[in-house]
């Protein structure tokens, strides 16, 4: 069978060579073993197309649970700046107290660098799983 000058094996060679996607990549396997092969390939399309639908169904509850998790991460790691303005607004005093002496502020730095730590440290975490 020839469509436009080429063979189905030669389109279909052509179509595996222009694409990268591993998606499209079966499909053309799956359409050159059926033409190699002859009989129904009915069956063998199915089962690929069956297979393609949970592989992407796998990869969207996956996006979907790292979109939970950044959240989450986003949460932890505003909560602790969320309470010094929460806190410093109900009692003005706790905040003077701490970043009016040294130990007030060394406890004001050194508790914000951990939480910007641990910010980093999530985030790397969230995006090696996405």
């Amino acid at each position: 069978m020839r469509v436009s000058g080429m063979s189905a094996v030669e389109s279909l060679r052509t179509w595996w060579s222009a694409s990268n996607d591993p998606d499209v990549r079966a499909l053309v396997a799956g359409l050159a073993i059926a033409l190699n092969l002859g009989g129904p390939a009915v069956d063998g399309l199915e089962g690929l197309s069956a297979a393609l639908r949970a592989r992407d169904a796998v990869r969207n509850e996956a996006l979907s649970l790292a979109t939970q998790s950044r959240l989450s991460a986003l949460v932890v790691a505003a909560a602790p700046l969320l309470f010094l303005v929460i806190g410093g607004a109900a009692n003005p005093g706790s905040l003077a107290q701490l970043v009016g002496s040294w130990a007030g502020r060394a406890c004001l730095l050194g508790g914000l660098a951990l939480d910007a730590l641990g910010a980093f440290w999530m985030s790397r975490i969230v995006n090696t799983v996405a």
